[in-house]
C-alpha cells in the first residue's frame, strides 16, 4: 500500500443550478438541510481567507431547495466565506473576483455566515431574505452596497457586517428588537441616514449601537415618537424626522444652546406635520428662538403658534446649519393673501384699500409700479412676503420715503427702510441697480436673491438687515458691488455665479459658507478678512487664485473644488518664493474634494507645480476626510505631506502617478486603496506613514522610486505587481514589522538598504 496526501474537499456536494452555475454545499442539521460554501477548503490562521469557486460570475441565483441522491434538500445558510472576494491587504487576486453585481436569495435562508460576501465591490444592492435572522461578523464587508433593509426576522447583526462599505448611504430597519455587535457599520463615509420602520421602537432601539459620531438623518414612524420624547438619549442625534401613513415628515429644530425649539417656545416637544414632497429652504428667525422660518417655491412663512405655515422636503435639511429633531398637523391658511395686477401705476392703494393696508400679510404684484404704490407698500406694516419678480418700476408718483422718488428699474435708496415685518422679498426679474440703505431695519427678512438682470449693488445696500444668505443668480454679465455694499451685515451664506467687481467682501465678518461658482475666472484677496469662513465652494471656471487669499482662516474646515478639467495656477502677488507655502496655511480643513488639478506655468508672479516647491495640501493637520475626483490624473509632490490626521485615501482609477513625498508623513494613515491604472510610485511617497500595515501594489505598476515606503513601521505583508522591474535603494527601509514580501517575476535588482 502507498501513502498520498489527499486535501480533503472544502465542501459536501456540487450541483448546478438553473443558470449552470455549480453551487457548492455543505451538509447542516444531520444531513437534512443544506448551507452554502465554496470549493477551496481554507485555514483559519492564514492572514485572510481566500475562497474559489464563484470566478467570473456576475449574477448567482440560489435555489431554495437542491434534488440530490432522491433527497430535496432545503438550503437555509449562507456558509462562512461563501462568496469572499476580499483578498486581504497585500494580497493581489484575479479580478474575475471582483464581478459580482447580483445575488438573489431564497427565502428559506436562515443565516448568513462571516465575511460570507466581503469584498464583493461590484454588489451594490441585495433583498435579504424574510426568515434570516442572523448577520454574521464581515458578512457584507467592503461591498459596494448603496442601501439595505434590514428584515423583521433579523434578530443580531455581527461585528463588523457592513464595515468599509464606501457607498453605503441608508440602513432601513424593520425590527425594533435587532441586537448590533460593535463596528457593524463601521467606516461607511457615506451614511447619512437611517429609517427606522418598527412603531413599537425601544426606548433605546438599534441606533444606539452606531458610533457616537453618526450626526445625520433619523426617520421614525409618526406613533414611535412618544417613545422618543421623553428619552433624552435621542437627542444626541442631529436630524430625527418622524414619517406618518400619508408619507409627510415631522420636524422641529434646535437652538444654538442644544435646546429644542418648537412653536411653544424652547423645549417644546409638540410635533408639526409637512409635507415630504415640497422642496423648501428653513432656518430660524433672527428675531426670536421660538420662530422658524421656511421659503418654499414662493410660498413663505414664520413658523409660529400664530402662523403654522411650513413647508419643507428632506433632501433641503442636510445644509441647514440648525438640527432638525422632530414632527404635529398644522393648517395652512390663505387669509389676507393679496395678487394684484396693475391697471396702471399709482393704483395699488385705491385697489387694496387705505383701510386694509394693515392687514396685508403676502402680496404679488404684476404690472407698473412707481413711487406712490412703493409708499404703499411700505404702509402694510403686516406684510411678511411680497412678490415683486413680475413687477415693473417705472419713474413717477409721489416721494416714497423722505425726498426718494422712483427710477426705471431701480431699487431706490431705502426702499424697504424698517419694514420689520417683511420676511420673504422676490425682486423684479428686470432689475438693473440695488442702491443704498435698500433693506435697512429688515430684520426678518433672510434671504435675497439677485435676478440675473441687477449690474450693481450700492453701498450699505444690506446694512442693518437681519439678511442671512445672498445669491448672485447666474448670469453672464458682470455685477459692480460697492465696497462698503456688506457692511454692517450678518450675511453667513453668499453664492456668487456670475461675475463680479469692485467688492471687498472681506466686510462680511459672519461669512460662513461662500460658493464662487460663475463664469469668474479667478480669486484675488477678496475674501481675505472673512476670518469666520467654514465652508469653501470653488467652482469649475476658476483658473487662478492668490496663495494669499485663504491663509490664517480659522474656522474654515469644509473646502470643496468642484470637478472640472480647466486647471488652477497659484498666483503670488509678491512674486516667487515670497508667500505662503501652502494655499490654506494655518486653516484647520477636515474635508477636503479635490476635483481638478491645481497647478500651472511658471513665469514672473505665477508658480506652483511643478515649479511651486510644496504641495497644495500639504500639513492639513486636521485633514479626515479626503475625496478625489476623476479628472485627478497625478498626485503632485508633497501634496498631502504631513497631512497628519488623514487616516483613509482612496485614490480614483484615473491616477496613474504618485508624485515624490506626495503622503509622506501621514502618521495616521491606515487604509490606502490604490488605483487600477497606476503605473509609477516615486521617491518617498508614502514614507513615513507609521500605522499603514499593508501594501498591494497593482500590476499596472511600472517604477517604484526611492524610500517609497521608509520607515512604515507598522506594514507586515508586501506584494509587488509582476511589472516592478527593480526594487530602489531605501525602498523598504525601516519597515520594521515587514514579515512577508511577495515580488512580481520581472524583479533584476535590489538597491542599496531596500528592506535595511
Amino acid at each position: 500500500m502507498s501513502m498520498v496526501c489527499i486535501e480533503a474537499l472544502a465542501y459536501d456536494i456540487a450541483v448546478n443550478n438553473e443558470e449552470g452555475i455549480t453551487i457548492y454545499y455543505n451538509f447542516i442539521n444531520g444531513g437534512s438541510e443544506l448551507e452554502i460554501t465554496s470549493n477551496t477548503r481554507y485555514n483559519p490562521s492564514d492572514s485572510h481567507i481566500r475562497t474559489y469557486g464563484y470566478e467570473g460570475f456576475e449574477s448567482i441565483t440560489v435555489p431554495s431547495i437542491v434534488n440530490y441522491s432522491g433527497k430535496v434538500l432545503k438550503v437555509t445558510g449562507i456558509g462562512a466565506h461563501a462568496f469572499d472576494c476580499f483578498s486581504g491587504w497585500g494580497y493581489s487576486m484575479d479580478s474575475a473576483y471582483y464581478k459580482i453585481r447580483s445575488i438573489v436569495l431564497p427565502d428559506n435562508i436562515a443565516y448568513i455566515g462571516e465575511n460570507a460576501f466581503e469584498g464583493c465591490r461590484d454588489l451594490q444592492s441585495i433583498v435579504l431574505p424574510s426568515e434570516v435572522k442572523a448577520i454574521g461578523n464581515g458578512a457584507f464587508s467592503r461591498t459596494g452596497l448603496v442601501s439595505i433593509v434590514i428584515p423583521n426576522s433579523v434578530t443580531e447583526i455581527g461585528i463588523g457586517a457592513f464595515s468599509f462599505c464606501d457607498s453605503l448611504e441608508k440602513i432601513c430597519f424593520t425590527n425594533s428588537t435587532v441586537s448590533i455587535k460593535i463596528q457593524a457599520f463601521r467606516s461607511c463615509p457615506k451614511l447619512n441616514t437611517i429609517e427606522y420602520l418598527s412603531e413599537d421602537i425601544s426606548a433605546k432601539g438599534p441606533l444606539y449601537d452606531f458610533s457616537s459620531s453618526f450626526k445625520d438623518t433619523i426617520v421614525v414612524p409618526e406613533k414611535a415618537y412618544q417613545n422618543l420624547k421623553e428619552n433624552s438619549e435621542w437627542d444626541k442625534y442631529d436630524r430625527i424626522f418622524a414619517r406618518g401613513a400619508d408619507k409627510r415628515l415631522y420636524l422641529g429644530i434646535r437652538n444654538d444652546y442644544n435646546s429644542i425649539v418648537g412653536v411653544n417656545g424652547i423645549n417644546d416637544k409638540n410635533l408639526i406635520l409637512v409635507p415630504h414632497d415640497e422642496e423648501a429652504v428653513l432656518q430660524r428667525s433672527n428675531s426670536s428662538s421660538n420662530e422658524i422660518y421656511v421659503t418654499m417655491n414662493g410660498e413663505s412663512s414664520v413658523l409660529t403658534p400664530d402662523n403654522p405655515k411650513m413647508f419643507v422636503k428632506p433632501s433641503s435639511l442636510h445644509s441647514l446649519e440648525n438640527n432638525i429633531i422632530y414632527v404635529i398637523d398644522r393648517d395652512v391658511s390663505e387669509e389676507n393673501d393679496y395678487n394684484i395686477v396693475m391697471p396702471s401705476s399709482g393704483k395699488l392703494l385705491s385697489l387694496i384699500g387705505k383701510d386694509n393696508l394693515e392687514l396685508v400679510k403676502r402680496l404679488k404684484v404684476v404690472g407698473d409700479i412707481n413711487g406712490t404704490d412703493i409708499l404703499a407698500i411700505r404702509n402694510m406694516s403686516s406684510l411678511e412676503e411680497l412678490d415683486l419678480s413680475v413687477a415693473n418700476i417705472v419713474k413717477g408718483g409721489t416721494s416714497y420715503f423722505d425726498n426718494y422718488i422712483t427710477s426705471a428699474n431701480t431699487i431706490g435708496n431705502s426702499f424697504f427702510k424698517d419694514m420689520s415685518n417683511l420676511i420673504v422679498l422676490y425682486l423684479p426679474k428686470n432689475g438693473t441697480s440695488i442702491l443704498s440703505n435698500v433693506f435697512d431695519g429688515c430684520t426678518k427678512l433672510q434671504e435675497i436673491i439677485i435676478p440675473h438682470s441687477f449690474a450693481s449693488i450700492g453701498p450699505n445696500a444690506f446694512s442693518n438687515s437681519g439678511i442671512k444668505k445672498v445669491v448672485l443668480e447666474e448670469s453672464t454679465g458682470t455685477i459692480k458691488i460697492n465696497t462698503k455694499a456688506f457692511e454692517n451685515t450678518s450675511i453667513s451664506t453668499l453664492e456668487l455665479y456670475r461675475d463680479y467687481t469692485g467688492s471687498l467682501f472681506g466686510n462680511i465678518e459672519a461669512l460662513q459658507r461662500l460658493t464662487v461658482d460663475g463664469p469668474q475666472t479667478s480669486i484675488n484677496e477678496e475674501f481675505q478678512n472673512c476670518n469666520n469662513l467654514s465652508t469653501l465652494i470653488i467652482g469649475s471656471n476658476i483658473k487662478y487664485i492668490t496663495l494669499t487669499t485663504f491663509i490664517n482662516f480659522k474656522s474654515l474646515e469644509k473646502v470643496i473644488f468642484k470637478d472640472s478639467n480647466i486647471k488652477i495656477e497659484l498666483y503670488n502677488s509678491d512674486g516667487f518664493p515670497k508667500g505662503p507655502h501652502v494655499l490654506f496655511e494655518n486653516s484647520p480643513i477636515k474635508e477636503l474634494y479635490w476635483g481638478r488639478d491645481i497647478y500651472g506655468d511658471y513665469s514672473s508672479n505665477h508658480y506652483s507645480y511643478p515649479f511651486y516647491p510644496y504641495g497644495v495640501f500639504m500639513n492639513l493637520p486636521y485633514l479626515t476626510n479626503l475625496s478625489i475626483g476623476d479628472a485627478i490624473t497625478k498626485i503632485p509632490s508633497q501634496q498631502f505631506k504631513g497631512d497628519i490626521g488623514l487616516k483613509k485615501v482612496s485614490l480614483p482609477d484615473g491616477i496613474t502617478e504618485i508624485g515624490s513625498s506626495a503622503f509622506d508623513g501621514c502618521s495616521s494613515l491606515v487604509e490606502l486603496s490604490m488605483p487600477n491604472q497606476l503605473k509609477y510610485i516615486e521617491a518617498g511617497a508614502f514614507a513615513n506613514c507609521e500605522v499603514l500595515k499593508s501594501i498591494e501594489i497593482p500590476e499596472t505598476v511600472a517604477s517604484i522610486g526611492d524610500s517609497a515606503f521608509a520607515y512604515c513601521k507598522s506594514i507586515s505583508f508586501i506584494s509587488i505587481g509582476k511589472n516592478v522591474g527593480s526594487i530602489r535603494r531605501k525602498t523598504f527601509k525601516g519597515c520594521s514589522s515587514l514579515q512577508e514580501i511577495r515580488l512580481g517575476d520581472k524583479i533584476t535588482s535590489i538597491g542599496d538598504n531596500a528592506f535595511e
